[in-house]
């Protein structure tokens, strides 16, 4: 079976991801409908579950907890079992390739999560150094979801497509991508064990996989050497 995911299935890379703020206490929307602390995070998509849920690394604290999925705030896509469900996952796939796959979260600051555990956010992509993309908009506007104005502190009314907001004005660290594995992975790939840092010092990856088999393991680690996370990466990959 084919396993869809954010990246190319046949050269797999590895990266590490150091961008995180935690959430500060409440504060008010501003007249383009973001909070006037965006943004709260700055994250990698590691897969597109559907056209209103992603995943992200690292994780971000919310409502008392490390939560990596993500509910695009007040839309509502039709789910992947629906007419329309398999063209706005990939809709939404495809758009969030087009920039990297990095995104910048407002977050919800009345409930912070849904009944699901999922993070509540609007999320946007930055299109250059002056302009970021709503993602929640862009699904409505090009017909993948519907706007479903949700209990929360967002109005979608207040939205616009693009958002004028200087890169300068982010206020989080900038993002460190470190390859820690690269290469054409196949079941006959054995790359050992493959070691990286982030160029800040905050978090070490460890990636290794085992000849014979069709798995690629990452281990993240903080810069004292304990485990954070191991990831199996193996759903990235696409069986032919």
């Amino acid at each position: 079976m084919n396993l869809r995911r954010l990246f190319p299935a046949t050269v797999l890379t590895v990266l590490i991801v150091v961008a995180f703020t935690p959430l500060v206490a409440f504060t008010e929307t501003t007249s383009i409908g973001i909070h006037s602390d965006f943004p709260h995070a700055r994250v990698v998509v590691t897969y597109v579950y559907d056209g209103d849920t992603i995943h992200i690394s690292p994780p971000v604290f919310v409502a008392g907890a490390y939560r990596s999925v993500v509910r695009l705030a007040d839309i509502d896509a039709p789910g992947l079992d629906e007419p329309g469900g398999t063209d706005a996952r990939n809709a939404l796939q495809n758009l969030l390739a087009q920039y990297g796959g990095v995104v910048l979260l407002d977050i919800d600051k009345m409930n912070g999560t849904d009944p699901y555990g999922r993070i509540i956010a609007v999320v946007y992509v930055r299109v250059n150094e002056t302009h970021l993309l709503n993602v929640n908009k862009w699904m409505v506007e090009n017909g993948y979801a519907n706007i479903t104005d949700y209990e929360n502190d967002f109005d979608p009314a207040k939205w616009s497509l693009y958002v004028q907001y200087h890169v300068s004005n982010e206020k989080l660290p900038s993002i460190n991508r470190v390859v820690i594995a690269t290469g054409n992975f196949n079941y006959n790939t054995s790359w050992g064990v493959k070691i990286a840092v982030t160029p800040d010092g905050n978090y070490i990856g460890v990636a290794y996989s085992e000849y014979g088999t069709y798995s690629l393991i990452v281990s993240i680690l903080d810069k004292y050497g304990n485990l954070v996370r191991t990831v199996n990466l193996t759903k990235y990959v696409e069986d032919n």
